[in-house]
């Protein structure tokens, strides 16, 4: 893992979504140590469908870090064909190093 971008963080990120919030069904919880919050939004139209979800994660104790993480999803008319998957974040407080070890220890732990 290199950035908040790249495949291997998205991975690990969803790894540790779905072994904490099974089926998506919290839009906040706490899991060692660390708040996470998530917002979902979603249109569906005649000429597009986008979905996106929103995700802050929060460690209050040291080291503190904070991460937005957003995934987005665009389709066309039809609803069947994906024309935009995005995953991007932006560390907005602490150390990189620290969010993606917090990160690992979730993906260890499978």
């Amino acid at each position: 893992m290199r950035t908040f971008t790249d495949a291997a963080f998205a991975n690990v990120f969803a790894l540790a979504l779905d072994a904490t919030n099974a089926g998506r069904r919290l839009n906040r919880w706490q899991v060692g140590g660390v708040e996470w919050c998530r917002e979902r939004l979603s249109h569906g139209g005649p000429i597009y469908t986008f979905h996106c979800e929103v995700h802050m994660v929060t460690r209050a104790a040291v080291p503190a870090w904070r991460l937005l993480y957003v995934t987005e999803t665009w389709w066309d008319e039809a609803g069947e064909t994906a024309i935009r998957d995005a995953r991007w974040g932006r560390l907005l407080q602490g150390q990189r190093s620290d969010v993606f070890a917090w990160f690992r220890a979730r993906a260890d732990r499978r």
